[in-house]
């Protein structure tokens, strides 16, 4: 895979998600609350796979839903996924799951 990303990913317990019209926000939740300096704005198709990985999912079980939903060459959605995904976790809003290494 592109960048390494393995096993079952799903959202974190720690960010809240909210749809505001056609707009997805994440907001990060810390010990004293929300976070409003570091909201992410979602577009349409990061929405998408947000809301793919409400439950646990691989990289590889995302593409293809992707697939599914848009005309687009598989190699390109799975570089978009993988590189989403991949700052999703590094934001703290993706995590995976225990036990995948």
């Amino acid at each position: 895979m592109e960048g390494g990303l393995q096993g079952k990913l799903r959202q974190s317990d720690q960010v809240v998600a909210r749809q505001i019209a056609d707009q997805w926000l994440l907001i990060p939740l810390h010990a004293t609350g929300v976070d409003l300096q570091k909201v992410y704005l979602l577009n349409e198709t990061s929405a998408a796979i947000w809301r793919l990985l409400d439950q646990p999912t691989s990289l590889d079980d995302l593409v293809t839903a992707l697939r599914q939903e848009y005309d687009a060459p598989e190699e390109v959605i799975r570089q978009d996924a993988d590189e989403l995904v991949t700052d999703l976790m590094d934001r703290g809003f993706v995590v995976q799951e225990a036990g995948d290494e």
